[in-house]
């Protein structure tokens, strides 16, 4: 019976780790999402402002779960990139940063959502 349970906790262990793997596996942050991107005095105009409370209220996401809101200008091509950071006061499981990537126009181009699924023991 005790060789059982050594077993079981053997492979709880092993299970608990590669749940805590596959969940940094191929994870992006948003500094590498950014890259070429530098956080600073930004030019971004009032559309950019404007979208990205849009964009807020179409995610439905509370202000009470955004931690900050930070924009990032590429010099060279004066693109911008918003970025949202959020946690999930419900629930530690599911915290998010989403980056809104806008050209030169203020025109946006691309929405990425990072997930942070982190394993907490």
């Amino acid at each position: 019976m005790k060789i059982t349970r050594i077993k079981f906790s053997i492979l709880t262990l092993v299970l608990i780790c590669a749940v805590a793997l596959i969940g940094l596996n191929g994870c992006q942050t948003p500094y590498e999402a950014t890259a070429g991107y530098q956080w600073g005095a930004v030019h971004a105009n009032q559309a950019i402002f404007d979208d990205v409370q849009s964009f807020i209220r179409s995610e439905q996401i509370p202000q009470k779960d955004i931690q900050i809101t930070q924009y990032y200008e590429d010099y060279k091509t004066r693109r911008i990139a918003a970025v949202i950071t959020t946690e999930n006061h419900s629930s530690w499981w599911n915290r998010k940063d989403y980056i809104i990537y806008y050209d030169r126009n203020g025109v946006r181009t691309k929405v990425k959502t990072i997930r942070y699924n982190h394993f907490h023991i």
